[in-house]
């Protein structure tokens, strides 16, 4: 039937985010994505646009994905408990497999920063939504009393963020992920003074 999609997208955009994660935006070319993804390029074209728009679709996908599981566990009615939990599942993702390379948001933000696309757009959209449930739920706890008064909640949400962008970065410089997981106990001792 012509004109009608034959493939799965989601399939597509699986195997298109390890392409990503692995070379980058600039370094993945149009026949990159098509031996991975096994399309040809109008069918690209057809389902994302272009490659801006492919990229953008891992970005979504990795946001709803993994950045939605991430922030679910901030919804512990205990503070400590909800930032352990958030913090192991980040810790989490440097054993999964598929995320090896690092997490794509912040591997996209490092490398999108100067460019102007629809992928940087997505970016600043899953920053801004961590950073907002962050210092929600942090100023929830000081109103609690559950996190310390010299806390504010918009700063610790800001080096939380930082925290787990950088202990990828970290991760992957170095070839290992000792420094990335002493980066996140260091952090939580700061939090909870221990």
């Amino acid at each position: 039937m012509s004109g009608n999609k034959q493939f799965d997208t989601d399939t597509a955009v699986d195997s298109a985010m390890s392409l990503f994660k692995d070379k980058g935006f600039s370094g993945t070319s149009l026949s990159d994505l098509e031996k991975v993804t096994k399309l040809n390029k109008s069918s690209i074209y057809n389902a994302f646009g272009n490659k801006d728009g492919f990229y953008t679709a891992c970005l979504e996908r990795f946001r709803l994905h993994y950045t939605s599981q991430a922030l679910a566990k901030l919804e512990q009615a205990d503070f400590k408990t909800a930032i352990y939990e958030y913090c192991d599942y980040l810790v989490g993702g440097f054993n999964d497999d598929s995320m090896d390379q690092g997490c794509l948001a912040s591997l996209a933000a490092l490398e999108m920063a100067a460019q102007e696309s629809v992928a940087k757009e997505s970016i600043k959209k899953g920053l801004d939504d961590m950073l907002t449930c962050l210092e929600k739920r942090c100023q929830l706890a000081i109103e609690q009393g559950q996190l310390s008064h010299k806390w504010q909640a918009d700063e610790l949400a800001a080096m939380i963020i930082s925290v787990n962008r950088g202990a990828i970065v970290l991760n992957r410089g170095r070839g290992n992920k000792q420094a990335g997981n002493r980066a996140y106990r260091g952090l939580l001792a700061a939090i909870f003074n221990e």
